[in-house]
């Protein structure tokens, strides 16, 4: 378990956003407990883990769903705020993450899942496929996707990630 942990963390990130992921992962460690008996020895116990991780990170999500469009409400009246108070310029690097954030978290939940688990943990397609139970080729188009869409947010227009040779 401890050394699936982060992958856990990262699953449950994507699907239920990161300052919940811990409480997810450790929801979806319960639910295994009492499914203990289902996992199949001999097949991929971080592939098992990971499914019900998505499952309660979904369900959690679901249950947030009010609360997260308020959340956003607050954001764009925020964001209208701090544009109005500045002026013309380069914007800080904290903005950026701020921006680069929200670029990530609008991403549909599997291009997410999948570019997280790519780009932090340096999962091989192959292994991002087993942990959310996709076709390999569909985890690249996944990643390729969520980079275009997080670069033309972030206004650097297209970009491929160069993992062309894999």
């Amino acid at each position: 378990m401890r050394q699936h942990y982060p992958t856990l963390v990262l699953v449950a990130s994507a699907e239920a956003g990161s300052t919940d992921a811990q409480d997810v992962v450790q929801a979806g460690v319960a639910i295994a407990l009492t499914r203990l008996d289902t996992f199949e020895p001999g097949t991929d116990f971080r592939a098992w883990m990971s499914a019900i991780v998505r499952n309660a990170a979904r369900n959690h999500r679901r249950g947030r769903r009010r609360g997260l469009r308020l959340t956003e409400r607050f954001r764009e009246t925020k964001r209208g705020q701090q544009a109005s108070s500045t002026g013309p310029g380069d914007p800080s690097a904290a903005e950026r993450d701020g921006e680069l954030r929200d670029a990530v978290d609008a991403l549909p939940d599997a291009q997410r899942a999948c570019l997280l688990l790519r780009v932090v943990q340096e999962h091989s397609y192959a292994e991002i496929g087993k942990i959310l139970d996709l076709p390999e080729a569909t985890a690249r188009s996944h990643v390729l996707r969520a980079r275009r869409r997080v670069a033309e947010q972030m206004g650097a227009g297209d970009v491929d990630g160069g993992d062309h040779d894999e």
